[in-house]
């Protein structure tokens, strides 16, 4: 469960911790994105407010989490130097399921924030592929997973956004994917880049 600091968060930024100091602090099992989902949709509900920052430590999920944007100001998902997301080996995915993905339009319905106008920036992001057994495939069954050989059929994407648009990944570690570290479907102004910007890709609508 989630503890929320007293006093409140103040603002701009939301801290996550995995050892009791931060305004939304995890438990160190394998679902630490419910604690770093509650920070992220805190910041989104709450005007004064834009970043969710990672402190320091592993944490290890077992569903995606997601971001969106306000029309305003950029939301901002970030970490430190020791900041790790790590996939637990306990996963069984399907196809098409990203670690970090944009909330999609159902999801926003209600609220003034849209998908896209955020930043993804400074930690590691670990698909944990040497440790991933298996996969759910369409119709139901079970696919079994080695790593490296069965990257690259849209397995475990690190980051996957759909139909956003003004992203920004900066200084990002990703690794052990099976498939891709960063993939964009539909999504405009994407920059992905490291601190310096002097290795910059910008994804076009694809």
């Amino acid at each position: 469960m989630s503890a929320v600091a007293d006093p409140a968060p103040t603002a701009p930024v939301v801290y996550v911790a995995l050892d009791g100091t931060g305004d939304f602090n995890c438990d160190g099992g394998d679902n630490d994105q419910v604690e770093i989902q509650q920070a992220i949709d805190f910041v989104l509900a709450n005007e004064r407010f834009t970043t969710v920052h990672l402190k320091a430590g592993t944490y290890v999920i077992d569903d995606t989490i997601y971001i969106a944007g306000k029309p305003d100001q950029k939301v901002i998902l970030e970490g430190e130097e020791g900041t790790v997301v790590l996939l637990s080996p306990s996963v069984c995915w399907p196809v098409n399921k990203g670690m970090i993905e944009n909330k999609t339009a159902a999801m926003l319905a209600g609220t003034n924030n849209i998908m896209g106008n955020f930043i993804i920036r400074g930690f590691k992001l670990d698909g944990n592929g040497p440790n991933i057994t298996q996969a759910l495939n369409s119709n139901g069954t079970i696919r079994a997973m080695t790593y490296p050989s069965s990257n690259g059929i849209n397995y475990y994407n690190l980051i996957y956004l759909q139909t956003c648009n003004d992203i920004e990944v900066c200084d990002m570690y990703l690794t052990h994917n099976f498939n891709d570290g960063l993939q964009v479907k539909t999504c405009t102004n994407v920059e992905f880049h490291d601190p310096s910007g002097v290795n910059q890709s910008f994804f076009p609508v694809l």
